[in-house]
């Protein structure tokens, strides 16, 4: 059993520490302080300062991966975050949970949108979207059914149109220029059916 001796406040961090009369002293958020009810002369099991510590950890966790959200995030993306941080990975489970439960977090949504993003601003094609999709940790599971609602005709039509505006045409004169347009469209991310369909004569 330990006692609180006194409770001291650190502006610049904005956050406490618990010092004991044992000289013993934890570190703690706000959040922490509300949710254990800790003051001055409390006495508190020494089982009960591991679920503060563990809870601690888990709201500054909360905190980090809140701050984080402000600009659209994957699961992946906090978890890099939150490791990154030092949080445990057990914690960074918990956090991610709770955030997916707050409609805070979601892969899928985030897919969704980044795949619109992509086509409109970037006129990226499918393989290319994917790619980058792996990259923030967005499985094919949720990518695939995403792209694969987008009729072709939209991949085809927007392959043409960045053709014309990179060769201010989009009919090759000879083997050089082919090959030139092609590698284009296929780095641009377009499957090579479409860019055989797009560079076709007509």
């Amino acid at each position: 059993m330990k006692t609180i001796d006194k409770i001291t406040f650190h502006p610049k961090e904005k956050s406490y520490d618990v010092i004991f009369k044992d000289g013993t002293t934890i570190p703690v958020e706000e959040d922490t302080l509300v949710q254990y009810n800790l003051y001055k002369g409390k006495e508190i099991e020494e089982q009960e300062i591991s679920q503060i510590l563990n809870y601690n950890e888990f709201s500054q966790g909360k905190e980090i991966a809140l701050k984080y959200l402000v600009n659209r995030r994957t699961s992946r993306e906090i978890k890099i975050k939150l490791q990154h941080e030092g949080i445990s990975h057990e914690v960074i489970q918990n956090i991610i949970d709770k955030l997916i439960d707050l409609h805070l977090l979601n892969d899928h949504l985030y897919a969704s949108d980044f795949i619109k993003d992509k086509i409109h601003l970037k006129s990226d094609g499918p393989i290319k979207i994917k790619y980058l999709l792996e990259q923030k940790g967005i499985e094919s599971s949720i990518s695939d059914p995403l792209l694969e609602q987008i009729d072709e005709d939209v991949w085809l039509n927007m392959a043409k149109n960045i053709l014309i505006k990179k060769f201010k045409e989009r009919k090759s004169h000879n083997s050089k220029e082919y090959q030139k347009m092609f590698r284009y469209l296929y780095g641009k991310g377009y499957p090579t059916h479409i860019v055989y369909k797009v560079l076709k004569d007509e």
